[in-house]
């Protein structure tokens, strides 16, 4: 037995660290790909989870992308943006990451792909849900210039509430031109003078 003078020692067992990703692509999904996605949705969801048939719909309709991010050759995430009918704002309808690429910028890269994907489709904001719980999801949000618009309670299939958020993606770019259009004014006065 240990003398009582000395400190008792409590062994933890510190989390692995994630092994680093050598390659990240991103590209848009394809039906062949509909595995990999159902795969990635069992594994980052317990709840509220979007089944095969939906995910293959999601994949042939002109009003959805969905973007595989690869790692080392793996799928490990997915973004689908939606395009709802009418409205000037993209919805990030899904958004998924594999525990073992998290914390290592596929997020953030694949969510800037969703929010170019968005502006391509001529949307001028995207807006999302995330979960009041899900910490790293609302500070990828948060860190990506995002802004919380409002609670919603009992929004999740277990009654979680979610946190809605928007980011206006055109705005930098109407604004620059509205600068340079003022510049533009100002130095053909000058020149005019």
């Amino acid at each position: 037995p240990r003398p009582l003078s000395q400190p008792m020692r409590l062994w933890t067992r510190t989390p692995k660290a994630p092994t680093p990703l050598k390659s990240v692509t991103i590209r848009p999904a394809r039906l062949s790909d509909l595995d990999a996605l159902v795969l990635i949705e069992e594994r980052c969801f317990t709840t509220d989870r979007l089944n095969r048939r939906s995910l293959r719909r999601f994949l042939t309709v002109s009003s959805a992308s969905c973007l595989l991010a690869i790692a080392d050759g793996r799928p490990v995430g997915y973004a689908l943006v939606m395009f709802p009918a009418e409205s000037p704002h993209a919805r990030l309808y899904s958004f998924a990451i594999a525990r073992e690429a998290r914390g290592q910028g596929v997020g953030r890269r694949l969510l800037q792909r969703a929010e170019q994907a968005a502006l391509s489709g001529g949307r001028g904001a995207l807006k999302l849900e995330v979960r009041s719980d899900n910490r790293a999801a609302f500070a990828l949000y948060q860190a990506a210039g995002y802004r919380e618009v409002r609670r919603v309670a009992r929004y999740y299939e277990d009654g979680a509430p979610a946190i809605r958020m928007e980011k206006i993606l055109a705005r930098r770019s109407e604004e620059h031109t509205s600068e340079l259009q003022s510049r533009l004014h100002l130095v053909c006065r000058l020149l005019l003078e």
